[in-house]
């Protein structure tokens, strides 16, 4: 594993293959398919953030961060965020924490009640897993502390979630086929839209009755 500097949005991770794309990239993303991965790796870019996403997106980070002390402590290490690369610089993952050892993981995803149920029963969906398994691979990893928090003891729920060789084949298997598809792609034309032009002056109405 090599650490880098790989921040999401920008022009080197629109073009990396990174855990967060990994759910989508095998068909099971929850805010993206597999086709808008493609065309957005294609293009190179994404669409701007609105302001309730950016705000989304701003509590995502303070939780994490609130729920990272947590997690440090049921691992018993302290953690901190990176972004890494595989050996081979093939894959890549923006991790929310990893112990100093670099052999254990941590992952969060804020408050979701139906998440959180599943947790407890012991599943994590492969809306989720298959980041997990893509930073497993990245980093060699024992296993990822997949956590479930707004940050508080009160609302915070975690899985230990272990390597699986046959996932893992599955995962590069579908980046293989997705490396493929992606040279092959070609994005859909955009006609433009016809507009009719406004006509300014009508011809006017003449009625004649007679009897």
């Amino acid at each position: 594993m090599k650490t880098i500097s790989l921040v999401p949005g920008s022009a080197e991770w629109l073009k990396s293959r990174s855990a967060s794309k990994a759910p989508a990239m095998m068909g099971d993303g929850l805010y993206q398919t597999r086709s808008q991965l493609l065309h957005q790796m294609a293009a190179g870019s994404t669409k701007d953030v609105d302001a309730a996403t950016q705000a989304r997106f701003d509590n995502g980070h303070r939780t994490e961060e609130l729920s990272r002390a947590l997690a440090a402590e049921i691992i018993g290490d302290d953690l901190a965020p990176i972004s890494a690369a595989s050996d081979d610089d093939y894959l890549t993952a923006n991790f929310d924490g990893i112990t100093f050892l670099s052999n254990i993981g941590y992952e969060h995803k804020d408050w979701n009640e139906k998440l959180a149920a599943s947790v407890r029963s012991g599943v994590i969906p492969d809306s989720h897993a298959w980041q997990l398994d893509q930073q497993i691979l990245v980093g060699d990893l024992e296993y990822v502390l997949f956590v479930v928090s707004d940050g508080t003891k009160e609302r915070f729920v975690s899985l230990k979630y272990y390597p699986n060789k046959e996932r893992i084949a599955a995962l590069l298997a579908g980046w293989h086929q997705f490396d493929k598809d992606l040279a092959a792609y070609t994005p859909p034309e955009v006609i433009p839209e016809v507009i009719a032009a406004p006509i300014k002056d009508l011809p006017a109405i003449t009625y004649k009755m007679d009897g």
